[in-house]
């Protein structure tokens, strides 16, 4: 801790997280979500920062009322217990609509596709699950249309061990827990909805009752998917034992009714906000600054209590004279993450440009203080443990210091991992020029993260990043008391003072050797992702010879000429991506020599 500066308290942590809660769901655009926005601008003007409002819009959609009745075989109308809706799916009238309800059955084949995180990758990269669920109502499509569709809502049951292969640094971490702990979450699922509501829509059907594989107390209030597009389509939400209940009902297809009333406004207003805490150089040529970032929308307690913590930071460096402040602090609170079509930390890159050229390093934090919840065969019950704490870094000198930050702090549970996406091939595929473009048509592979979590893109535009988050089972929960009694105030107080030390920490190592990537990955990236190219095409090879019956002697020779040219140009890339470093390295240096000679009073031409 610097010297001068403010000590926090778990106990005003928590009174600030009960403040943001009290406010109710904070839902993108909502008044809620505007009054908590002008709560940390105040709060944030009042500490002396800088606070500008970068505002957007977009299409609201508010649920109001939601419910489901089935036809009972007396034929009265029996109510049945929803767990949620699906935001963004659609509406209907007041009244509901009333249509059979039936059941449809992915192929068993199809849950296998989700047994693990790697293969959930490659099968959502080749479109098989998306080919996998068109086959389904292709073969059920005369049932479907005009019905009430009960459909199982995908869900992805994995342990924490599939962070394993991204693993850096971890303390007081029995990995063999780890690989064993259950990682099974109904928000992970639901990013997978939209695209069974978009084939039922195509085949006509009136409405969807997503089946939740959790427990009802799990399932209860999920926000799922929490970031859509307006389906068209209404759909709800169902715990697995009301699922079971309505398969049995679904066989003989009675009459069902379905009710979604729902309201839309255009052109809503939504703000993010960027405030800023001059450094000793601030307005000066050399000026530069340190980001930190979240979101500002969320549902709970948790989802988004990131604000809480950019406002303790905020408080902390506040108290610490400018003088003392190597960098300039800038808070970026984006919002967007629970609506649709809103850019979120893109938006701060690009309408920031000078910000992110003098960014020495960002941080993003998100949903702290998490307990563990599991739902598995003993229920839905608390672990004593706390929440299994991701903390992605960019392959450079930044997370080292993460490391020897975290080494320093009494915090534990937490792993520090490298960027999941960040392989040679992959780091081609997010690159920008034409041959990159051609590869992201094809292969359709813009929803590729460098992490989880709003501060991906940090690292993308190339900030020297670090990205804290957990990912609860309630991550995305509405209920009355904001699940304030699965909140650690401790821990969130561990994870704040953290991530200030890692502040300190940074502040005072220069921004040229922070963003100098450290990993022989990267330096071999352009060659290995050169000589991997080939291979990415190899299904779309194997396709057009069988189509066109030609011998396989072809399609080998075809790969060995493209591995050679391959690896030329890749040299070739290497060489002239060195060539081009070499120079920007010469030009650096006479200017630094062309300033010097000038301040001693010479001129450039009598330097000899």
């Amino acid at each position: 801790m610097s010297e001068g500066a403010v000590h926090l308290s778990a106990d005003s942590l928590r009174a600030m997280v009960q403040k943001m809660v009290s406010l109710g769901p904070r839902l993108t655009g909502s008044s809620e979500h505007n009054e908590f926005i002008d709560y940390l601008k105040a709060e944030m003007s009042a500490l002396g920062l800088e606070v500008i409002r970068d505002a957007y819009t977009f299409k609201r959609w508010q649920a109001r009322f939601s419910s489901l009745a089935v036809e009972d075989g007396s034929g009265c109308e029996m109510p049945i217990n929803l767990a949620g809706y699906f935001p963004y799916s659609g509406s209907t009238v007041p009244e509901g609509i009333e249509a059979d309800l039936m059941s449809l059955d992915l192929p068993m084949e199809n849950r296998r596709l989700f047994r693990d995180l790697p293969t959930f990758v490659r099968q959502t990269l080749r479109r098989k699950w998306r080919k996998t669920v068109q086959a389904a109502w292709h073969a059920q499509r005369g049932d479907v249309e005009g019905a009430i569709v009960l459909v199982y809502g995908p869900s992805v049951p994995v342990t924490t061990g599939v962070f394993l292969p991204f693993l850096t640094y971890a303390k007081d971490v029995d990995l063999d827990r780890l690989d064993s702990t259950d990682f099974k979450r109904v928000w992970v699922g639901g990013l997978l909805f939209g695209v069974v509501v978009d084939f039922l829509r195509e085949a006509g059907a009136k409405g969807a009752i997503f089946h939740l594989d959790a427990s009802p107390q799990n399932a209860k209030g999920q926000y799922v998917p929490f970031s859509s597009p307006i389906r068209n389509l209404p759909a709800v939400l169902v715990d697995r034992v009301v699922a079971k209940e309505l398969r049995g009902l679904a066989a003989r297809r009675p009459k069902a009714r379905l009710k979604l009333v729902a309201d839309t406004f255009p052109d809503t207003r939504t703000d993010s906000l960027v405030a800023i805490l001059p450094g000793a150089n601030y307005n000066a040529r050399r000026d530069e600054c340190m980001i930190i970032n979240t979101h500002t929308d969320g549902q709970n307690a948790f989802e988004e209590n990131g604000g809480i913590a950019c406002l303790a930071i905020a408080q902390h460096y506040a108290t610490i004279p400018q003088d003392k402040r190597p960098r300039t602090l800038v808070f970026s609170l984006v919002s967007g993450h629970m609506g649709p079509d809103l850019p979120q930390t893109q938006g701060f890159i690009d309408r920031f440009p000078c910000l992110i050229r003098k960014a020495a390093c960002a941080i993003t934090i998100e949903h702290l203080g998490a307990t563990e919840w599991l739902d598995d065969a003993q229920g839905y019950r608390a672990t004593g443990r706390p929440e299994f704490a991701a903390a992605f870094a960019s392959e450079t000198l930044i997370s080292t210091i993460a490391k020897e930050s975290y080494e320093a702090s009494p915090l534990t549970g937490v792993s520090l991992l490298r960027p999941i996406f960040d392989t040679p091939i992959a780091r081609i595929l997010v690159s920008e020029n034409f041959l990159t473009r051609l590869l992201r048509r094809v292969f359709d592979t813009r929803w590729l993260p460098a992490y989880f979590g709003v501060g991906a893109p940090l690292h993308q535009a190339g900030v020297p990043s670090i990205g804290y988050l957990t990912g609860p089972n309630y991550l995305v929960a509405m209920c009355k008391h904001g699940e304030m009694s699965k909140f650690d105030k401790d821990r969130m107080l561990r994870e704040t003072e953290w991530v200030i030390d890692t502040l300190h920490r940074l502040e005072t190592v220069p921004r040229r050797k922070l963003r100098r990537n450290q990993s022989i990955r990267h330096k071999l990236g352009i060659v290995l992702g050169g000589i991997a190219l080939p291979f990415a095409f190899f299904p779309l090879i194997m396709g057009a010879t069988e189509r066109a019956g030609t011998s396989p002697g072809y399609l080998l020779l075809f790969l060995c000429v493209a591995l050679v040219l391959a690896c030329a140009i890749s040299l070739a890339v290497y060489a002239a991506v060195r060539a081009i470093g070499w120079w920007g390295r010469y030009r650096t240096t006479a200017k630094l020599w062309r300033k010097r000679i000038q301040r001693r009073g010479y001129a450039l031409h009598h330097t000899r």
